[in-house]
Order: structure tokens, then sequence, then C-alpha cells
């Protein structure tokens, strides 16, 4: 079995499945959260014009927008558009109000775990994001599949909803590894 930090671990024994907790980041592990009240996008496969648009119309909520094309930080109205880095996105995570994200892994379970709020767009047709963002939703996470002409009154009432997501936990990596050893090794 090949571990990858991104999937949640589902060991059987006995067919009992075992689920362990994803594998979050150092940094996001050791961070202390706070809500500076922004909210942190990363939709890298969206068209920029059409959520542009909606964030515009909530002039009163602050947005950090990461996109591949950003060369460097910059500001416009309530946006502030990053270049896709680690860094910066870590930060801003941290310390955000909420993020509206696609349906992947990795992002979804360190907002849990910070405790933060989350809008999840899945790409389409895409399998993973739908299986993702089925799971979001089971565990009261908000899923939109389509963007249009109204997403910034999908947005206000995300923000005004009082959903409370469940507590992530994350992955005790050592553990993990010693019950891998133990359940799977076999000495010759």
């Amino acid at each position: 079995m090949r571990l990858r930090p991104n999937i949640l671990v589902c060991i059987s024994r006995n067919t009992i499945p075992l689920f362990h907790p994803p594998i979050i980041k150092d940094k996001i592990v050791q961070a202390e959260p706070k809500d500076l009240k922004h909210i942190t996008v990363y939709l890298p496969s969206f068209q920029k014009d059409c959520l542009e648009k909606a964030f515009n119309k909530l002039s009163d909520v602050e947005f950090h927008w990461f996109l591949n094309d950003v060369p460097f930080k910059y500001t416009e109205g309530n946006i502030t558009y990053y270049p896709v880095n680690q860094k910066f996105f870590n930060e801003s995570l941290i310390n955000c109000h909420g993020i509206i994200t696609g349906g992947g892994f990795e992002t979804p379970a360190e907002a849990l775990y910070l405790g933060k709020k989350i809008l999840s767009i899945p790409i389409r047709d895409h399998y993973e994001q739908e299986c993702n963002a089925a799971a979001l939703k089971k565990m009261g996470v908000p899923v939109v599949h389509e963007v249009g002409n109204d997403f910034d009154l999908v947005i206000e009432n995300w923000l005004k909803s009082t959903v409370i997501y469940p507590k992530m936990k994350a992955n005790n990596i050592p553990e993990t590894l010693q019950f891998l050893f133990d359940t799977y090794y076999e000495t010759n």
C-alpha cells in the first residue's frame, strides 16, 4: 500500500474498516487560527470573469484570491489577488473567516482542521472532486455545482449560515505507520 499525504487512509482488518484522519501539514497543525474576516478563494479551474463579478457585488466582503496567472500580489477594490504560493496561501487560510475552494481533499481537510467555513465547488465531471464533495456535503459543508449569475447571493447566504462542521483531527503519522507495519508487514 502506497500512502499519499492527501488521502484518508482506510485500512481493513477482519473486514472492519479503520479510518485514520488526513495528514495535515505541520504549518497548519502548529498554527493559531484567527478570524481576520476575509474569504480565501482557491478555484484554479474557474473562469476569472464569472467569479470576479460575484465578488465585486459583495463590496463589504474582502476576498484573498489565489490564481495561477497572477505574477504578484495586488488589490483592486475588495479583492486582493495573490500568485499561487504555499506560504501566502497558508497564512490566508489560517487567518480567514472561510474558504471557497474546489472539491479537492487537502484544502478542505485543512480548513476543517482549522475550524473554517467552507464553500465547495467541485470541478464538473472530475470523479475524485465529486466524491470528495459528496463526503463534504455529508459533513454539512455546502456544495455548489453551478456558478451562475446569482453566485453573489450564494456566497452571501453561505456567510450568513450557522453551519457547525465536525472537528477534524490531524493524522498521527508515526501511529499510522506503526499500525500499517504491525498489520501488513509479513516476516519471512
